[in-house]
C-alpha cells in the first residue's frame, strides 16, 4: 500500500483511458475508458472506499472496482476503545 492517492485508485487502470483520449478523433463524450463509479450500487461503492478507509490486511494487491472485495482484503477489528482512524477518516496504520 501507498500513500500516493490518484485517479487509478478508485477507477481502475488509466492505460485504456490514456489510449482512447488521445486518439485522433477522439471526441468528449466518447467512452473514456475509466471505470465509472456512478453506476455501483450501494455496496460495490463502499467497496471502492474500502480499500483506503478500511482496517484491513491485504491478501493480493491488484483490486479493480466491481471485482470482490474478499478476496484480496482481510477485515480487521479494532480493539474496544482503540482508535484507528485519523480525523479525516483515513487508517492510521495505512502505510
Amino acid at each position: 500500500t501507498t500513500l500516493q492517492i490518484n485517479c487509478e485508485s478508485c477507477h481502475g487502470p488509466g492505460r485504456r483511458h490514456v489510449e482512447l483520449t488521445s486518439a485522433e478523433g477522439y471526441r468528449p463524450g466518447d467512452a473514456s475508458g475509466m471505470e465509472t463509479l456512478a453506476y455501483l450500487d450501494k455496496d460495490e461503492s463502499l467497496r471502492v472506499c474500502f480499500q483506503c478507509h478500511g482496517l484491513k490486511d491485504v491478501l493480493k494487491p491488484g483490486y479493480l472496482p466491481g471485482e470482490p472485495l474478499e478476496a484480496y482484503y482481510a477485515l480487521k477489528y479494532p480493539v474496544l476503545g482503540d482508535r484507528p482512524y485519523t480525523l479525516d477518516g483515513r487508517v492510521r496504520t495505512f502505510a
